[in-house]
């Protein structure tokens, strides 16, 4: 049996969600565990440095960094600095 281990740390909702779309479309088991608390807030965001942190398990690792790092190194479709007046 597979050992599951944390894979890596998530900086915000936006980007959890994305990747909780990737991993589910590549069929990647997965857990996201965020850092909010109903009662604290974001304070564990605060003391915690993230979001949360995505788990998996081990032979999944480098799958999952790789769809994390296209995620994080993706560009906007429509960057505001590149729209053209037409």
């Amino acid at each position: 049996m597979s050992k599951v281990i944390k894979i890596a740390d998530i900086g915000n909702n936006f980007e959890a969600a994305l990747l909780e779309q990737c991993l589910t479309d590549e069929g990647i088991s997965f857990r996201i565990q965020s850092n909010d608390d109903s009662a604290y807030g974001n304070l564990f965001e605060l003391t915690e440095g993230c979001w949360g942190r995505v788990f998996g398990f081990a032979e999944d690792k480098q799958r999952i960094l790789a769809i994390l790092n296209d995620i994080r190194n993706s560009k906007p479709i429509f960057p505001d600095d590149d729209q053209t007046d037409e």
